[in-house]
């Protein structure tokens, strides 16, 4: 009997070491639910995401290119879509289309332009700098502007990966009375990325 017992915890401790992690991400309806870590091995990188924090991303097999944050209530399981407010932190990723990689400095320049706000008046930058992102180079720019009688704060990190012709976008956009609360989030996340290998063939996020 004595064995047998002994036979039955052996067998207990190797399934506990065996058994297939949690995985960090499943889909809904309408989207990819991220926690613990959101993976993108196409783009070579992942973030590590705060505890209990929940990014929203696209559910295949439409693309899969960053994942938004709802920062008013960061853990909600519900459908969050950031073109429908105006406070969210999203992360995103894309190609250079346009082939600036000749310069590293050109592509971010030309880049951060395009995220210029041309159809708010008064619009004020706060703030330009240039920035590090886990080794790359990066432009941090700070914008402030007034909206149906609401100050909108915006802070976007975006830096360029010369290997592979990449870039990694992180954005917060946030009313003012509500940006210091969650500026403190949005660099918890921004501070979560992290560079990975680039794939060679097919890859997985699991």
């Amino acid at each position: 009997m004595r064995y047998a017992i002994l036979l039955l915890i052996a067998l207990a401790c190797a399934s506990a070491q065996t058994k297939t992690p949690a995985p960090h991400w499943r889909e809904t309806d309408s989207e990819t639910l991220w926690t613990g870590r959101y993976s993108n091995c196409d783009y070579g990188y992942s973030v590590v995401l705060p505890a209990g924090v929940v990014g929203h991303g696209a559910k295949s097999p439409n693309p899969n290119h960053g994942f938004t944050v709802d920062p008013a209530a960061p853990r909600s399981t519900e459908a969050f879509n950031a073109s429908d407010s105006n406070r969210y932190i999203d992360v995103f990723n894309f190609y250079d289309l346009e082939d600036h990689g000749e310069s590293t400095a050109a592509t971010l320049d030309y880049y951060s332009s395009l995220g210029e706000i041309s159809d708010q008046k008064e619009v004020q930058a706060v703030g330009r700098q240039s920035f590090n992102l886990a080794g790359l180079s990066a432009r941090r720019l700070e914008d402030r502007w007034v909206e149906n009688s609401t100050a909108i704060r915006r802070d976007r990190i975006i830096a360029y990966r010369r290997a592979g012709g990449m870039l990694y976008q992180f954005t917060l956009q946030s009313p003012e009375k509500t940006y210091a609360a969650d500026e403190q989030l949005f660099h918890r996340i921004v501070d979560g990325f992290r560079l990975g290998k680039l794939p060679t063939g097919e890859c997985s996020n699991d």
